[in-house]
């Protein structure tokens, strides 16, 4: 399309067009790839497909090939909404205690949210939502579980609940993925022009892993920074290609 548009340019006015140099390339799709790739390189859980609603997801989990916390996050998700029964369970261990007793001021019950393929950010409030209410889906697995007659398939959903250890994994996951969320909303204002903060927002971006991937702290996600740090360059390189932005700087 750029070609073409380059061509009735020089067609109708003589002018010379560099489709390649003029393109602008989607910040939030470049951001989308980056974060997708991370996330690919770090968990290797399957995701819901609804073309497919009846698959477990708990299969992977059990077998020990997908067990990682975005995995077993996302399997939890997939069987609290898969029935009325199960989303009036959880909105009820919102809203009593440990004892049974029913709080004073329980808040309004929120649900789980689950994933999907195309968008990372829908990954990150899956996330974000289940460790907001941690206590509440860990009690939520131990109901289910004590609901199954089945010696078997209950013990197969209590594997499903998180250990400490994945919950402070999942709370770093989202330190890492809060970066790529601040740098789409820096060129995503809707007050006014923000063409000019791209680059130095990609640039954050990288920084901001770049130095993580170095600390012990993060080795857990050494893969998924790689492969993430390496498409942030790829379309960086690509981007500053573009005379616009450093006009717009």
């Amino acid at each position: 399309m750029m070609q073409e548009f380059a061509d009735r340019i020089v067609s109708n006015t003589g002018v010379s067009f560099d489709p390649k140099k003029r393109r602008l390339r989607c910040m939030a799709h470049i951001i989308n790839l980056a974060t997708q790739a991370f996330l690919a390189a770090h968990s290797k859980s399957k995701h819901f497909d609804p073309a497919d609603p009846d698959t477990d997801l708990t299969a992977a989990v059990r077998d020990g090939v997908d067990c990682d916390e975005v995995g077993l996050v996302r399997a939890i998700v997939v069987k609290e909404r898969s029935s009325a029964k199960h989303k009036e369970l959880f909105r009820c261990l919102q809203m009593c205690t440990d004892d049974g007793r029913e709080l004073q001021n329980p808040g309004v019950p929120l649900q789980l949210l689950l994933d999907m393929k195309v968008r990372w950010s829908s990954t990150f409030l899956m996330l974000r939502r289940a460790l907001d209410l941690k206590k509440d889906v860990n009690r939520f697995v131990r109901h289910l579980s004590l609901q199954e007659r089945d010696a078997d398939k209950c013990r197969k959903i209590m594997e499903l609940e998180l250990t400490e250890v994945e919950w402070v994994r999942m709370q770093l996951l989202l330190s890492l993925l809060s970066y790529a969320e601040k740098a789409q909303h820096a060129f995503s204002s809707e007050q006014g022009l923000a063409l000019h903060t791209a680059l130095p927002a990609l640039e954050a971006l990288h920084k901001a892993w770049s130095t993580r991937k170095s600390s012990a702290k993060y080795r857990d996600f050494t893969s998924g920074l790689n492969a993430g740090l390496t498409k942030v360059s790829v379309y960086y390189e690509r981007t500053a290609t573009s005379d616009a932005h450093i006009m717009a700087m």
